[in-house]
């Protein structure tokens, strides 16, 4: 239990209270400034180096383009960020966003397999996520899945995750801080267009009536468009992205960040520095090479 959002403690706060809150209060801002290190030490969830470099330099951005390889584990790696970022900061509204239901609902349902620890490669008996999660009589797991609306989950600390299903026409109107674009190299101009505004208002944000000096509020965590896929044609609206966001952060806009990640990387995987087993096996990518030499 992580949660110091949903009961406030009134002015007979004992001294117990207060230690106790604040224990959870320091793990809190400590995850939030480690994200990394919350990962694999609270969620309990091991990462390999690219892996690490790759939630670091995202967790601050506010457009991160990553183009990986098949098999290099992105969609793994994006239900590990989007739950930490769900847990760490309050009413956060997460969607996945992807024009194909089927996609967009399979991401959703791996970071479900990661936080229920039905993924056979993770060995963990970590249930700090699950025991986050709004439940009820109904509802006893906290995840509700629609093949046509989309699947959903509700944290105690006002935070959601969803996959977005739908056509550029209907789902207008949401309001979002984190749009994930899972096989971004599939999704149209349109979408893009009218899904990005979700996040048109400021992170920073806030109103408060007299009694609040804003000056004393924290800074929330900004906005962030993740586009995620492996290489796609030259002509895509994701290659448009990864070549506007590699320039910006050539030219040293820290609100951009875009990760290229070939198959040599999970082929050659470290953890701390030490070989790994690859992801991917040598003789496949060779195959795939001399059947399609532009891959």
């Amino acid at each position: 239990m992580i949660s110091v959002y949903r009961h406030l403690t009134n002015n007979n706060m004992t001294n117990k209270d207060e230690e106790s809150i604040s224990r959870y209060v320091r793990l809190i801002q400590w995850g939030r400034a480690n994200p990394v290190q919350f990962i694999e030490r609270v969620l309990g969830v091991p990462l390999m180096d690219y892996q690490r470099w790759l939630v670091s330099m995202t967790w601050v951005a506010e457009y991160a383009v990553w183009v990986c390889s098949r098999n290099a584990g992105k969609s793994f790696l994006l239900g590990n960020l989007l739950t930490a970022r769900a847990l760490l900061f309050p009413k956060q509204r997460i969607h996945i966003m992807s024009t194909g239901s089927r996609q967009a609902n399979e991401t959703f349902e791996t970071m479900e397999n990661i936080v229920k620890r039905n993924v056979a490669s993770l060995k963990t008996v970590n249930t700090v996520f699950m025991d986050e999660l709004e439940k009820s009589n109904a509802n006893t797991d906290g995840f509700t899945h629609n093949p046509k609306t989309g699947n959903d989950c509700s944290l105690m600390n006002g935070s959601s995750i969803s996959s977005v299903v739908g056509t550029a026409k209907t789902v207008r109107g949401k309001r979002s801080t984190c749009n994930a674009y899972d096989e971004a190299g599939t999704i149209d101009k349109e979408f893009f267009d009218v899904t990005e505004p979700f996040m048109a208002q400021s992170a920073s944000f806030t109103m408060t009536d007299d009694s609040v000096n804003k000056k004393t509020l924290p800074k929330g965590i900004p906005n962030l468009r993740l586009y995620i896929g492996s290489a796609s044609d030259t002509g895509s609206e994701f290659y448009r992205r990864y070549r506007e966001g590699f320039k910006q952060m050539l030219s040293g806009n820290t609100k951009y960040f875009v990760a290229d990640i070939n198959c040599e990387i999970p082929m050659h995987p470290t953890r701390n520095g030490e070989p790994m087993e690859p992801l991917l096996d040598a003789g496949e990518i060779e195959r795939k090479r001399r059947e399609n030499e532009i891959l």
